[in-house]
């Protein structure tokens, strides 16, 4: 069914301008259920925002739907988000563990049982070093073992990815959308990649139509991540990624029908402090990220994360010396408010500066939002960070990691305000923060035009997908 065929019982409404706003109306009121794929979650509020964005999108054309959502900490999507959801793992985070690794198991054990397991653990140790003074017979052990815990683990996965094929049998829609999900940083092949290939072949022998929108990929070099990640896509009824550099990949992989969408970030709608008093202070926000740090970050390496911020503190010196303001805010509240820490322990407060320093006490999306509204400049290592910005219209400078911070700020016409982050140098960033300052309403006036674009782009998109979800 087209979007024009919706029959008389429906609304029969479509998307429109109106002196230059958008304005979507119902396509349907017919009760739907859907699924939001993504890694929200726990404490990013970059992904919570993707998360927020596709179930208000979504919702904007189909207002009786249910939404179910498919993360990695289903207890907190259901207090963030509120909504039921499903864990992507059989193994899933535990909303206990602040640190955001420590993976919780499906399989539920008794608690007396932990007792035993601590005393068959050093029995195991005692063994093992026993049989490590017997070089071969040690390493045909460890082959066997590895071989017997492979096999346990498929075993245990075939339940999991019953209830995955028949959760999805409930599903009229199956919608994935994110920032980095075709990426094996976190967990390698078997990590993203494999869940977005299972979940993706389950929802077509489900009979679940399944929507790939504005996905972005990191880093993929492995053969059976490209795998995993050109057979997922190539499974969905409709197929967008959100930058070209993702797309030149997967098309050069196989991927079939791609098109570019921007991020779905840029169709929020998020409400400013407006209220609030503009601060007599030029103030730069300082939005930072926990890179290489070895209490949070998948590289852990510490003399990268002492370099980089070493880095962002002579910078924050340097602006208060020439009577800026600071404010930091955190994207992830578990990862970046101990580097935040961090840096604002190496800038050394005094009595004199002190109260130019703030930082946002963030519970949600809203208060980074307003957070980064309230500044006049923004310096970012967070990609949403520098979305955030941007759909503000808010000069921004990234500090960047991956090449998606480059796509997005050239799309804007910001791309020479785009530094590497272990490569660049604190002169090379003042010297570019004068010149983002010198032109700030030319660059304001610039990002907003882009922004509205975006926001059309990402809106007709949804239009497209609920009409999917109806044929």
């Amino acid at each position: 069914m087209s979007l024009f065929q919706v029959n008389n019982r429906q609304d029969r409404k479509m998307l429109a301008i109106t002196n230059g706003k958008l304005m979507t109306e119902t396509l349907s009121e017919k009760h739907l259920k859907i699924g939001v794929f993504g890694a929200y979650g726990f404490g990013n509020m970059g992904d919570a925002l993707l998360a927020e964005a596709s179930i208000a999108g979504m919702r904007r054309y189909l207002p009786n739907a249910e939404f179910i959502g498919v993360c990695q900490q289903p207890e907190n999507a259901k207090k963030r988000h509120g909504i039921e959801a499903l864990s992507i793992y059989r193994q899933f985070i535990s909303p206990s563990d602040n640190s955001g690794t420590k993976p919780q198991n499906h399989d539920q054990r008794p608690a007396s049982q932990c007792e035993d397991d601590r005393n068959n653990t050093t029995l195991f140790k005692k063994v093992a070093d026993l049989l490590k003074t017997i070089p071969p017979l040690f390493k045909f052990l460890k082959l066997v073992r590895d071989i017997l815990k492979s096999f346990i683990a498929i075993i245990r996965e075939i339940p999991f990815t019953l209830s995955i094929l028949n959760n999805l049998k409930q599903f009229d829609l199956l919608v994935i959308s994110g920032s980095g999900l075709f990426t094996e940083e976190w967990g390698g092949p078997w990590g993203f990649p494999f869940a977005l290939f299972r979940w993706s072949l389950l929802a077509r022998l489900a009979g679940c139509k399944l929507a790939y929108m504005s996905v972005g990929g990191g880093r993929f070099k492995h053969p059976l991540t490209q795998f995993f990640c050109k057979s997922a896509i190539n499974f969905a009824h409709y197929r967008t990624v959100r930058d070209h550099n993702t797309y030149r990949c997967l098309s050069a992989w196989g991927a079939r029908d791609l098109s570019v969408v921007p991020d779905i970030a840029f169709s929020a709608e998020l409400p400013t402090n407006a209220a609030a008093e503009q601060p007599s202070t030029p103030t730069v926000c300082i939005n930072p990220i926990s890179y290489c740090d070895p209490r949070s970050w998948n590289i852990a390496d510490a003399e990268r994360y002492e370099n980089y911020t070493n880095k962002l503190a002579e910078t924050g010196k340097q602006l208060l010396q020439k009577g800026y303001a600071l404010h930091f805010v955190p994207n992830n509240i578990t990862m970046d408010n101990p580097t935040i820490d961090d840096i604002i322990n190496k800038i050394g407060l005094s009595p004199q500066n002190q109260h130019l320093v703030s930082r946002s006490e963030v519970k949600n999306v809203g208060d980074v939002f307003q957070g980064i509204g309230g500044c006049d400049f923004v310096i970012s290592s967070r990609f949403h960070g520098v979305v955030f910005s941007l759909m503000q219209s808010k000069p921004v400078i990234a500090l960047a990691h991956q090449y998606k911070y480059s796509e997005v700020l050239k799309d804007m016409e910001q791309e020479r305000y785009c530094l590497d982050i272990e490569a660049f140098q604190v002169p090379e960033l003042l010297d570019l923060f004068d010149d983002l300052q010198a032109q700030e309403q030319r660059l304001s006036e610039i990002i907003g035009s882009h922004a509205a674009d975006f926001k059309k782009q990402t809106e007709q998109q949804f239009r497209k997908v609920a009409s999917l979800a109806l044929d």
